[in-house]
């Protein structure tokens, strides 16, 4: 496909790729793989276990229920693992990660990666505050809960300058 679509999976197990273009793929039911390829994408899941690609452009990739796989690329991308236990990678560029309490427990393998170029940001939603989070070897923590795991640092070092609210 090229051009700016949008498309909707209903049922089973489908394979969607947007192309060139700005797109919009949503999964509904089944396990989905969406490819949002060139352009300023939008990537939906459903409730399986879907896998999201946002490929070139500033992309939102967006999971809803299930152990989703959510990959950004090039330029700035938001991932929101949604509820689940996500792995999240934004790749190149100047991502944000999604932060929400009540949503399971996400791995971000990237975050602020020296192999990946970018200054990445973890999102702070539904009123979640920095000063409410803590911080335990690779862990951000709201009181006993683990929002996320960041594989390639010690969230202890991270600061305030590191969030933002959305």
């Amino acid at each position: 496909m090229n051009g700016n679509d949008t498309v909707v999976s209903c049922g089973g197990n489908d394979y969607i790729d947007g192309g060139d273009g700005n797109d919009r793929l949503i999964s509904n039911t089944g396990i989905d793989n969406l490819m949002g390829a060139n352009g300023n994408d939008t990537l939906s899941s459903g409730n399986g276990n879907d896998k999201l690609w946002g490929g070139n452009g500033n992309d939102i990739l967006r999971g809803r229920r299930g152990d989703d796989i959510l990959t950004g690329g090039d330029d700035r991308d938001l991932l929101d693992g949604g509820i689940g236990n996500d792995i999240l990678r934004g790749r190149d560029g100047d991502d944000i990660f999604v932060l929400k309490s009540g949503a399971g427990s996400d791995q971000i393998l990237d975050f602020n990666s020296p192999f990946y170029l970018g200054t990445d940001r973890l999102g702070l939603a539904d009123g979640l505050q920095f000063e409410d989070l803590s911080f335990a070897d690779h862990n951000i923590l709201l009181g006993a809960e683990v929002l996320a795991t960041l594989s390639e640092i010690d969230t202890e070092k991270l600061t305030s300058d590191d969030f933002k609210k959305l």
